[in-house]
């Protein structure tokens, strides 16, 4: 770590007015461009943090004395909170707002290297939040989709198909697949299969959930179905991801 960094990290000096004026200034910030759904203003963001000199100013949370980890683990926490309230005014289900909230909770609490604090999980928490209001925002849907986007995520770790959700709402099947395609651009069997490993994430974070495990508590016929589905989306294996996760 670098001389500089270690001098941010320490400092103990209370907040100045322009030090509040500054948090208050990238609170804002990240709560229009997540809501949004705004990738530009998000690196922008991104490189405030960056240029920014004083760590009080960038987190904004009580200092405290001679515990520079726990200051960078209350502004994540803090920064994690604004997240979640800008995605859920950019539409996104509060179930999947649930899992990432606390999917970041555990990350930034099991993680004591300030530099993976500081710089990791903080452009990895913003990005995927906005992933989320990218993806599954609905504010835009007809009152059929957005119903429909409400029943998968409440009945997310159950056995979900077309004809079930058609059933349910009592529409024609194809009629459904079309409209949900046509609103948001995803094929309704893919989308279910999304937020699952959405939620998968979440269970492989939490170390006493073995991949059987989180294969069975999303329903998947066989845990090695629900291996290849998570690659598929992911790009690595559940147990890579886990790994990852572990040694982040």
């Amino acid at each position: 770590m670098s001389e500089h960094k270690e001098k941010e990290w320490g400092s103990t000096a209370l907040m100045t007015e322009n030090d509040i004026d500054q948090s208050w200034q990238r609170e804002q910030l990240i709560l229009v461009a997540l809501e949004t759904g705004n990738r530009e203003m998000v690196e922008d963001f991104l490189k405030l943090d960056s240029d920014s000199e004083s760590i009080i100013s960038r987190y904004g949370n009580p200092v405290i004395e001679g515990d520079t980890i726990r200051e960078l683990k209350n502004g994540l926490i803090i920064q994690n909170t604004l997240c979640r309230i800008a995605a859920e005014k950019g539409g996104v289900p509060l179930r999947y707002l649930h899992n990432i909230s606390e999917k970041y909770i555990l990350l930034i609490e099991h993680q004591n290297n300030p530099d993976v604090l500081n710089e990791k999980i903080e452009t990895m928490m913003l990005q995927e939040y906005l992933d989320l209001v990218l993806r599954l925002s609905i504010n835009d849907y007809t009152e059929l989709i957005k119903s429909v986007a409400h029943y998968i995520s409440e009945n997310i770790q159950e056995s979900l198909s077309l004809s079930k959700i058609a059933d349910h709402f009592h529409v024609n099947p194809s009629h459904l697949s079309r409209e949900f395609k046509k609103e948001t651009t995803f094929n309704l069997t893919d989308y279910i299969n999304q937020q699952k490993i959405n939620l998968a994430k979440l269970f492989l974070l939490q170390n006493n959930h073995t991949v059987t495990d989180v294969s069975g508590m999303l329903n998947y016929n066989s845990s090695s179905y629900f291996s290849k589905t998570f690659k598929k989306i992911t790009g690595v294996s559940p147990k890579e991801y886990k790994n990852q996760l572990i040694n982040f």
